[in-house]
């Protein structure tokens, strides 16, 4: 195996631990373990991450960068917890505000992705690579915070009626079939991309790019139906 072959199959490897240890960073902190077992727990997990970032990623101009964020991506999520008796610091964010949270993920990994498209179309594959690794870590940020709030509260009624609320499910309808389809898609896109397997990625791509931005701006527009266009409270 060459040494360019080598590195890049170290890169997808702790890049996808790093994703994993952030989502069970997230699962002890609902677990309403006591304070002090919690911060020590915490405190592991981010010397692990960060020990894996520098030395693997900190060569590195823009990736460093996004692979930080997702490093460091749960400690917001720390504060999310509203059951002081857990023995959690008071909440920053409330479950309530978690929809527009997804939302703005949502925003984010769109605007990302579009930019990223725009960048390859003039041949700025590092700009185009960074600006897709934002958006990838939006997007695993957003179904964190997503399943969170469900998990919590459940499922919310559309109280819309007539037309809209034939549009609503429509678009709804779409929103998660397609949602489900573009993970594989991304996850596929994504580990081309990084094995320099361009050719194959480009392939793919043109499927994934459509679908994850149709999803993540229909995920604004279902967001807007139903909690600003028709309140469901």
């Amino acid at each position: 195996m060459s040494t360019a072959s080598h590195s890049t199959s170290n890169y997808i490897k702790i890049f996808y631990i790093l994703l994993v240890l952030t989502i069970i960073e997230v699962a002890i902190v609902y677990m309403g373990l006591p304070k002090i077992l919690l911060a020590a727990l915490l405190v592991i997990f981010a010397v692990w991450k960060a020990a894996l970032v520098a030395m693997h990623f900190m060569h590195l101009k823009f990736e460093k960068r996004t692979l930080a964020v997702v490093a460091i991506a749960v400690y917001p999520l720390r504060f999310l917890d509203s059951d002081a008796d857990a023995g959690h610091l008071p909440a920053l964010i409330s479950t309530t505000d978690l929809p527009t949270l997804n939302a703005a993920l949502n925003s984010l990994s769109a605007v990302f992705l579009f930019t990223g498209y725009l960048f390859i179309r003039s041949r700025n594959q590092a700009a185009h690579r960074a600006c897709m690794l934002v958006a990838f870590a939006c997007s695993i940020l957003f179904l964190i915070s997503y399943l969170v709030y469900h998990y919590q509260v459940g499922s919310v009624p559309f109280k819309g009626q007539g037309w809209i609320r034939q549009a609503y499910f429509t678009i709804l309808l779409t929103h998660t079939i397609l949602a489900v389809a573009v993970v594989p898609l991304a996850l596929v896109t994504l580990s081309r991309a990084l094995r320099k397997k361009f050719d194959a990625h480009r392939r793919i791509a043109r499927w994934t790019f459509p679908i994850w931005l149709y999803v993540s701006v229909t995920g604004v527009v279902v967001y807007w139906m139903l909690y600003w266009l028709v309140p469901s409270r």
